[in-house]
């Protein structure tokens, strides 16, 4: 006697022998049928044997030979917009986690008593720190002005082609002028 479970989109069956779990669990008969979500097919049973369950019986699918064994993204030169967009998200990722707690420790030995923020200023005056705070200025400022261009492209401003490559190129030129202005003003 066969079951099939109705609630989802694909069945699969399963031989009694190799699952005899199923018959502990009060399944009867030779085979089971067992079916899942698309979604649960996708991430977990191999693409090889989907596509040999889509062709004739005994033939598989041919893919072709020319494919990628794997795909290195660092030697894959990236256009520009690219460059903006992955800057992007990684000076955010670092503005957000790294920036915050120091600038909040910061703020803390600032406020907290006049000898904390002697402490600070002696800290801040330091080379590395100023190397320091010199990368957390150029991840503000130019993680601002991509923002600048990505709220322009959602507003349809700079979506061809050379308008986005030339964009893209005026963020990554502002964002070091900028910070090099700031630095060369604040110390």
């Amino acid at each position: 006697m066969n079951r099939t479970i109705k609630t989802f989109t694909f069945a699969v069956k399963l031989p009694s022998r190799r699952y005899p779990i199923l018959s502990r669990a009060g399944f009867e008969g030779d085979d089971y049928w067992l079916s899942f979500s698309s979604a649960w097919l996708n991430r977990w049973i191999l693409p090889s044997k989907l596509s040999q369950r889509r062709t004739e019986p005994g033939k598989s699918l041919k893919l072709p030979k020319n494919r990628p064994k794997y795909l290195n993204l660092l030697r894959i030169k990236q256009p520009a917009p690219a460059m903006v967009s992955l800057l992007h998200r990684i000076t955010g990722a670092l503005l957000f986690f790294p920036g915050i707690p120091a600038f909040l420790c910061g703020l803390e030995m600032a406020l907290s008593s006049p000898e904390k923020y002697a402490r600070l200023q002696a800290i801040l005056t330091s080379p590395l720190a100023k190397v320091g705070l010199l990368v957390s200025l150029w991840f503000f400022v130019h993680h601002f002005c991509a923002g600048i261009r990505f709220v322009a492209l959602d507003l349809h401003y700079g979506i061809e082609l050379e308008q986005a490559r030339l964009t893209s190129k005026v963020v990554l030129v502002a964002g070091v002028i900028i910070t090099v202005l700031i630095g060369v003003l604040t110390w």
